[in-house]
C-alpha cells in the first residue's frame, strides 16, 4: 500500500516528508530498517538519475535520513563450548552442516547453497558462487552473492572432506533409487531428493540441539562468529581471516572482532615481556623482600 501511494505521486511533487512517510509505513508493515535502506538506495538512485536528467532541481532523497540499524550485539562460544556441540551433535543428520559452519565461517546461505561442483573433495576446498535466499517468486532462490568477496574459495580440513564424501556416498544411493525425481542442481545437503533444505527449518533444529545441550544460547549466524574468533585468536593473520569470511576489506573484520583483537593485544604484551625477560621470577622478588625486610 505505502508503494502504490508513493507512486501515485507525480515526480514534481515528491517531497522529503512523502518519502519519510514511505519509510514509516514500510516499518509499521515490519520491514527492518536494514532492507529499508534497501529501498532508500534504490530510490536515491533512481532520483539521482532524473536530476542529472532535469527532470527534478534537485533530489529529495538527499533531505531524508536512512533508517539506523541497531548492530545485533554478537555472541560467540568458546573453543571448549564448540567442541561440546560437535560432539554432542555428531549422530544429528545436519551434523555435517554443523561441521562446515564452524569450520569454515560461511553464512547459513552460502552452505545451503552449496552444490557438489563448488567443491573439490580430493583437493579439499570448496568454493562459494551462490548463495540460497529468499526468493521474489518463490520462497528460496539461488542468487549472486552480494558482493564480489563473498565469491571465494576456502580451503577445509581432511576431517570435513571425509565428512562429506560420507555425504555423497548415502546421497548417491537415494539419487538412484529415485532416480528422474531427482532434483537437477545436486545440493550437498538436500532434504531427500536432491532438492535444498529449508534454512529456516535447519535454524529452528539448531535452536532446539543447542536447548538440549544446555549450550548458552546464540543464533545459527553467531557459529560464523564464532568460528572468525577462534581463527583469530588462533593467530591467523586478519587478512587471511577477512578472505576466508568474504568480507568486503580488512578493516570491516577488525571492526566486527575488534573485542578478540583486545584480547590478542594482552597476549602480546605478555609474550614480548616473556621474549625480552622482563618477567621477574620469583627469586627475584623474595631477594626483594629480604632487602626490604633487613632495613631499618
Amino acid at each position: 500500500r505505502a508503494r502504490a501511494r508513493l507512486g501515485s505521486l507525480r515526480l514534481a511533487q515528491l517531497k522529503p516528508e512523502h518519502i519519510e512517510g514511505f519509510y514509516a509505513e514500510l516499518m509499521d508493515q515490519g520491514l527492518s530498517p536494514s532492507t529499508i535502506r534497501l529501498y532508500h538506495a534504490v530510490l536515491n538512485r533512481a532520483l539521482g538519475q532524473a536530476v542529472r536528467r532535469r527532470y527534478l532541481p534537485s533530489n529529495p532523497c538527499t533531505f531524508v535520513d536512512k533508517p539506523r540499524v541497531q548492530r545485533t550485539e554478537m555472541h560467540v562460544w568458546t573453543a571448549a563450548q564448540a567442541q561440546t556441540f560437535l560432539a554432542g551433535t555428531r549422530d544429528d543428520a545436519l551434523y555435517p552442516v554443523w561441521l562446515v559452519l564452524l569450520t569454515t565461517g560461511m553464512r547459513r546461505g552460502e552452505v545451503l547453497g552449496l552444490r557438489w561442483r563448488d567443491i573439490d573433495l580430493d583437493g579439499a576446498v570448496v568454493s562459494i558462487s551462490r548463495n540460497l535466499g529468499y526468493g521474489r517468486d518463490v520462497r528460496w532462490e539461488l542468487r549472486e552473492p552480494k558482493t564480489s568477496a563473498s565469491r571465494r574459495s576456502i580451503p577445509i580440513p581432511g576431517a570435513v572432506a571425509d565428512a562429506l564424501r560420507q555425504v555423497k556416498a548415502a546421497q548417491d544411493e537415494r539419487k538412484a533409487a529415485i532416480g528422474d525425481g531427482w532434483d537437477s542442481r545436486d545440493f550437498v545437503f538436500d532434504r531427500g531428493d536432491g532438492l535444498h533444505l529449508d534454512p529456516d527449518a535447519v535454524t529452528a533444529r539448531f535452536n532446539q540441539l543447542v536447548s538440549t545441550l544446555g549450550l548458552p544460547a546464540i543464533r545459527l549466524h553467531d557459529l560464523r562468529h564464532t568460528s572468525a574468533t577462534l581463527m583469530l585468536k588462533a593467530g591467523v593473520h586478519p587478512k587471511v581471516a577477512q578472505e576466508r569470511l568474504g568480507h568486503s576489506s580488512v578493516r570491516m573484520t577488525l571492526d566486527l572482532y575488534s573485542h578478540t583483537l583486545e584480547g590478542m593485544q594482552r597476549d602480546v604484551s605478555d609474550l614480548l615481556a616473556e621474549t625480552l625477560d622482563l618477567t621477574p621470577s620469583r627469586d627475584q622478588f623474595v631477594t626483594k623482600f629480604e632487602e626490604e625486610a633487613r632495613k631499618p
